[in-house]
């Protein structure tokens, strides 16, 4: 739908990305378009993945950042067609840059001991298609 908002979401524990999903205490969830408005979001304990996609497209989230993530959890968000970047690691405002500038595959924001399981160019065709921010 072209008046959907886009958000991205950072999985957030205090002000750096959650070392774990599960672990993060809140979503951070920025509007992805000029205007950048943010929001804290609760994340509610013991959710079904069900639950989970519904509260993610009520959010109109639509890309996460986030640590380690289980890979069940990983795929059922990704069935909701949101994007998971997961194994990140830092500050919130600093991954947030990454992800605007397109330097996420920096080994600054390597989650140590952790692979790079997502594609980059993902993230290139979303950052390359300004739709989402008009």
């Amino acid at each position: 739908r072209k008046d959907r908002n886009m958000a991205i979401a950072l999985a957030a524990s205090q002000d750096h990305i959650a070392s774990f999903f599960g672990s993060a205490d809140s979503l951070v969830v920025i509007d992805a378009r000029a205007s950048g408005q943010r929001r804290v979001e609760a994340m509610p304990a013991a959710m079904t993945a069900m639950q989970m996609q519904a509260i993610l497209r009520s959010w109109d989230v639509n890309v996460i950042l986030c640590g380690a993530i289980a890979t069940i959890t990983q795929k059922s968000i990704e069935e909701a067609g949101i994007v998971v970047i997961p194994f990140l690691r830092g500050k919130l405002a600093d991954v947030e840059t990454g992800f605007f500038t397109g330097r996420l595959d920096e080994p600054i924001f390597y989650l140590p001991g952790c692979h790079r399981g997502w594609n980059p160019l993902v993230l290139d065709c979303y950052l390359s298609d300004k739709s989402h921010m008009s």
